[in-house]
């Protein structure tokens, strides 16, 4: 279970890529808030072919039904990988 506000917590999207080999660069994973609002988390690779962002205590600062899409840059050309659904639940006071 995921909660608001929570940090020491990694989200690790695998991109079926092998960043290094391929010299991916702009490497990040895009989200989409439950409230339609959207930005990106600056990503470094980890298991060769995954994207993992360390969140801080502030990241997931809303409720609700969250979405995430792995993004790179190969040769001047940008790569979405697939789009992930997370829950993120209000903590208890």
């Amino acid at each position: 279970m995921i909660f608001n506000t929570q940090g020491y917590l990694s989200i690790k999207l695998d991109t079926g890529v092998n960043l290094s080999s391929v010299g991916a660069s702009n490497l990040a994973i895009k989200y989409k808030k439950p409230s339609g609002a959207t930005g990106t988390w600056s990503a470094s690779i980890t298991e060769t072919t995954k994207l993992v962002y360390n969140f801080s205590n502030t990241d997931l600062d809303e409720v609700g039904l969250w979405q995430a899409q792995a993004y790179f840059t190969v040769s001047g050309k940008n790569a979405y990988c697939d789009i992930t659904n997370f829950e993120v639940t209000q903590k208890l006071a």
